[in-house]
């Protein structure tokens, strides 16, 4: 007898359909690690918008754990281009999270930016980006000082 656990890891209409955290848990708990794996590559070549959005809210939910996510996120199976795809329609708070916990180098975490810009993520990347950043606000007494982070020096050269 199929239980539903078991359909919501092989079906990713059905997981998007249910888009339930608790299944997703459930599916891990229960050794479907594998099957969640290749509904969620199959998902993400597909690319139909729909599903992947219902994916992607259910996998940026705080009740997936993020040891959990990265499991799924990380497996050998999981093709970098499938994994960009999903965490394009994540949001952009739980991607950061989910790259910081991989301990990636800093070329290893540029690839997955730009893997995930590649796929049409640029929300997430900007939510990756901007979060934790501080608010700015603008007045009329603002001055490019004051209203413009600067990093470095910018130098010019002239031509002879």
């Amino acid at each position: 007898m199929v239980t539903e656990v078991e359909l919501f890891a092989k079906s990713y209409r059905i997981m998007a359909s249910l888009a339930s955290p608790q299944l997703f848990n459930s599916a891990i708990s229960a050794g479907y690690q594998s099957d969640l794996v290749r509904t969620l590559d199959l998902a993400a070549c597909q690319g139909e918008p729909y599903i992947l959005r219902n994916i992607g809210r259910m996998l940026s939910s705080p009740l997936i754990s993020l040891t959990n996510l990265n499991s799924i996120l990380t497996d050998t199976n999981m093709p970098a281009t499938s994994r960009a795809k999903l965490y394009a329609y994540m949001e952009g708070s739980v991607v950061k999270e989910s790259l910081d916990a991989r301990n990636l180098t800093a070329d290893q975490y540029q690839a997955e930016l730009y893997n995930i810009i590649d796929a049409g993520g640029y929300g997430a990347v900007v939510g990756v980006i901007t979060v934790g950043a501080s608010d700015a606000s603008i007045t009329s007494s603002t001055t490019l000082t004051t209203g413009v982070n600067r990093y470095g020096v910018l130098e010019s050269q002239k031509e002879n």
